[in-house]
């Protein structure tokens, strides 16, 4: 059987030879790689390659796990089984995973940090992003094609204010503030079921790819500035071609950067 790149790694974390070989076993069998374990690793699939990335950073039983988009390009069932093992290894330890995956983020992180160019923006639980920075929540009610015009008035008597995202065939989907009684809302909803031929109805609150957006739609193009640095660019003539070529000479800047 094929173990080098997981023996190398433990040998790296100085683990003891006797139990090097128990924890490669459980690690394998833990990914799902026992099937391929015999197989060169520059052969694996791309999403069996992360799975050996996630087993040789377990290796050496880390008190700190950092994970760089782990489940990107696997298949959805693959995906869900990464997040499976995520999840019962960060029992045990402290795991921080950067990922564009707001899917598994709701997933498996306990906190969220969004960052923007470079900077964090917010941080605390999911439930705390929705409540903070969402943008109302959403309506959505299925009823009689006839009955469009008179679900829109209850709407307005409900809600005093929304706006129409959709509207098509006996679908209306529309979008409302974040200071409404949800309770009397649905109670109205459920008590207007029958008068207004409504077949079915949700609220929803936002989530969190639209919050994601919504910070990410503030990014910065960088334009060869960084915060702590600065770069001087001169042209300059290659003595092998008459060709301009670029030389930056980069700097400390000393000015507190802001927190």
């Amino acid at each position: 059987m094929r173990m080098k790149p997981y023996g190398f790694f433990g040998r790296i974390r100085n683990i003891p030879t006797e139990i090097l070989e128990n924890r490669i076993q459980t690690l394998i069998k833990q990914v799902g790689l026992k099937p391929f374990a015999h197989k060169v690793c520059g052969s694996y699939s791309g999403g069996n390659k992360r799975k050996l990335s996630l087993a040789v950073a377990l290796i050496g039983d880390p008190s700190v796990l950092l994970l760089d988009e782990p489940s990107t390009g696997m298949d959805p069932e693959a995906r869900r089984n990464m997040w499976t093992v995520i999840e019962q290894v960060s029992a045990d330890r402290s795991v921080i995973l950067v990922s564009h995956s707001m899917e598994e983020v709701e997933a498996l992180c306990t906190r969220v940090g969004v960052m923007v160019s470079g900077r964090m923006k917010c941080i605390g639980t999911t439930s705390h992003l929705k409540n903070r920075f969402s943008m109302g929540y959403q309506i959505e009610i299925r009823c009689l094609i006839t009955s469009i015009n008179q679900c829109l008035e209850l709407c307005q008597e409900i809600f005093h204010e929304y706006n129409i995202d959709e509207i098509h065939g006996g679908y209306i989907r529309l979008k409302v503030d974040n200071n409404i009684d949800l309770a009397n809302a649905f109670q109205i909803l459920e008590q207007s079921k029958i008068i207004y031929h409504i077949y079915d109805y949700s609220i929803s609150q936002c989530t969190l790819e639209q919050v994601f957006i919504q910070f990410a739609k503030d990014q910065e193009e960088e334009r060869s500035k960084v915060a702590g640095l600065y770069i001087n660019s001169n042209d300059v003539v290659s003595s092998s071609s008459s060709s301009p070529s670029t030389m930056y000479d980069i700097q400390p800047i000393n000015e507190p950067l802001p927190i």
